[in-house]
């Protein structure tokens, strides 16, 4: 798996990929104490999802955001399959896993309501297996949620 950040604006469909940094070699790399959201809805970005590369397609594939202990706040999409990241002639780009967006809300079980996480350190999280082999694979992406950024 490799991932780049998407922070957006659900209102207007901007988009910025969150934590983008140069580093000393002159490369784009994904800072991952850059990357933070606000879950107020007039905030400039208030969703994060993430555009993934997939080296190998996969199956049993589950998309979580965990909060800073690790514990699951909510599931954003589970699948049986995804393609891994291709090139397509025909459009002339590369086709990639767009993982579903959290704008920082989750379904409480135990009242039946629709709440708003606590501002605090997130996990996005995507696991699945690869083809070929059995084991399942996780892979992180830190971040920060911010109600009054």
């Amino acid at each position: 798996f490799g991932t780049v950040p998407l922070l957006k604006n659900k209102n207007t469909g901007t988009q910025y990929y969150g934590g983008m940094v140069t580093d000393a070699d002159a490369n784009q790399i994904v800072d991952d104490q850059a990357i933070a959201f606000s879950s107020d809805k007039n905030a400039l970005y208030n969703e994060i999802s993430m555009k993934y590369y997939l080296l190998r397609n996969i199956s049993n594939v589950q998309v979580d955001i965990l909060d800073g202990q690790g514990n699951k706040v909510t599931t954003l999409s589970s699948s049986t399959n995804r393609k891994k990241t291709y090139y397509n002639a025909h459009s002339q780009q590369y086709i990639y896993y767009h993982a579903p967006a959290w704008d920082g809300t989750y379904y409480d079980q135990r009242d039946g309501n629709i709440k708003t996480a606590d501002d605090g350190s997130y996990t996005y999280r995507i696991s699945g297996v690869p083809e070929g082999g059995d084991k399942r694979q996780v892979f992180d992406v830190p971040f920060k949620l911010d109600s009054k950024a």
